[in-house]
């Protein structure tokens, strides 16, 4: 089980999240146990204010220090061996191998920042930053729950299901999911009558080993096409993979294809990709 402490000054707004999908079917599990902790509680404050302003010329305000410091270690005497996350724009962009190294974690501290940020001053008493893009938004709760929702994903989901997403495709972090379809095989296009919208006719006649060929093919068009930037990065890992031989695929891909097979499709769709014919 994964237990995890949410530091927030927006209790109602944290409870209500934990209601959606996957979180509460995680807790009902007993996969996930959440504390929901109210910065407000550590206040020495009558008003339970846990902000200021901030020094220099920048407007707008900031957590305290204290109530927040406070609040960290009453959670962290709930737990023995905590791992404390700050969401942060600063921090590392979440990615499929921090999520895999967090979701071998048994205990993680959250703070949701919110108002300009927090003091500088308690950077030093947490483990790690994790920005969730490249971007800012005022609530720091929806970045918690983004980061743990993809713990959780990644505990709950079927392995081989996970090793069909995007970044986890073949067990290879830089890879977007082929694209799919659903029925009915054959619709009429709604903006030209005389052209048909047909699922690929390899997906229809329902060939495992032709399947996987072409999945892994279409994966890498659409990462090379859709994100350019991850598919150089997808290329680099791969040589060296190949160099060192620690290159893995899952089972479940070997029962239909060798690794041989596997390495051919990789280096055929880089060449039909990339180099015009």
């Amino acid at each position: 089980m994964l237990k995890t402490f949410i530091l927030t000054i927006f209790p109602k707004l944290t409870k209500d999240l934990l209601n959606l999908s996957i979180l509460k079917r995680a807790i009902n599990k007993k996969i996930l146990e959440v504390e929901i902790i109210n910065i407000r509680d550590f206040s020495d404050d009558k008003h339970k204010k846990v902000d200021d302003y901030i020094y220099g010329i920048k407007k707008g305000m900031l957590f305290k220090f204290e109530p927040l410091y406070k609040a960290l270690v009453y959670s962290k005497k709930k737990c023995k061996k905590p791992y404390i996350i700050l969401p942060s724009p600063k921090g590392k962009i979440l990615n499929s191998n921090i999520i895999k190294d967090l979701s071998k974690l048994n205990e993680i501290i959250f703070i949701a920042p919110n108002y300009e940020g927090i003091d500088e001053r308690i950077i030093r008493f947490i483990n790690e930053e994790i920005s969730i893009g490249d971007y800012v938004i005022s609530s720091g709760e929806l970045a918690v729950f983004v980061i743990i929702e993809s713990i959780i994903r990644k505990l709950v989901i079927d392995e081989n299901s996970y090793i069909e997403d995007s970044f986890s495709l073949f067990n290879i972090p830089f890879l977007l999911e082929n694209p799919q379809y659903t029925r009915p095989n054959k619709l009429i296009n709604p903006l030209n009558n005389n052209f048909n919208l047909e699922v690929p006719e390899y997906l229809v006649k329902g060939n495992h080993k032709e399947i996987i060929k072409k999945n892994l093919e279409n994966s890498l068009t659409q990462t090379i096409y859709k994100k350019p930037e991850l598919y150089i990065k997808f290329y680099k890992y791969f040589q060296i993979k190949k160099k060192s031989k620690k290159i893995y695929y899952p089972l479940p891909f070997l029962k239909f294809l060798n690794y041989k097979e596997i390495d051919e499709i990789l280096y055929d769709s880089i060449l039909n990709n990339v180099i015009p014919s």
